[in-house]
């Protein structure tokens, strides 16, 4: 019978979310305190937000994630700085393919998930005080 390769190790994945799940947590917990903050500043301003409101905070929810983005690809690919924990790695049976696989889909679910959990928090503020209800939402999904 032949063997089956996967490009999915997930001894490899488990370790690094249980690695690098403190960095996720702090940048949920960062994106949950901006969004929030940002939403009361405007609503007090003006009463109520309209899409055009969003444009500055979708800038600048961007660029916090591009900056974490890249703090966890150097996180997740850290062992290719040191060569003993390199040759270590490689030198298990998983393919080079199956762990660059494995460790960017766990740096992909790191990023994402905070996002995610923020966007369903934010939803209820943006139905109650939000005249372009849809559009915002719409429009703050695409920014996740």
């Amino acid at each position: 019978m032949k063997a089956s390769k996967s490009l999915f190790n997930n001894t490899v994945f488990t370790s690094d979310i249980r690695r690098f799940l403190p960095f996720s947590i702090l940048f949920g917990v960062i994106e949950c305190i901006i969004f929030p903050t940002i939403l009361y500043t405007q609503y007090h301003a003006r009463a109520s937000f309209h899409a055009s409101d969003f444009e500055g905070m979708n800038i600048a929810s961007e660029v916090f994630t591009f900056l974490f983005a890249g703090a966890f690809a150097l996180l997740v690919f850290s062992y290719l700085f040191t060569p003993n924990k390199c040759n270590a790695l490689h030198a298990f049976p998983i393919g080079r393919k199956s762990l660059f696989a494995t460790h960017f889909f766990s740096g992909y679910v790191l990023l994402t998930v905070p996002q995610l959990i923020g966007f369903g928090l934010a939803v209820p503020g943006i139905v109650l005080f939000s005249k372009d209800t849809a559009e915002i939402i719409i429009l703050q999904l695409a920014s996740s």
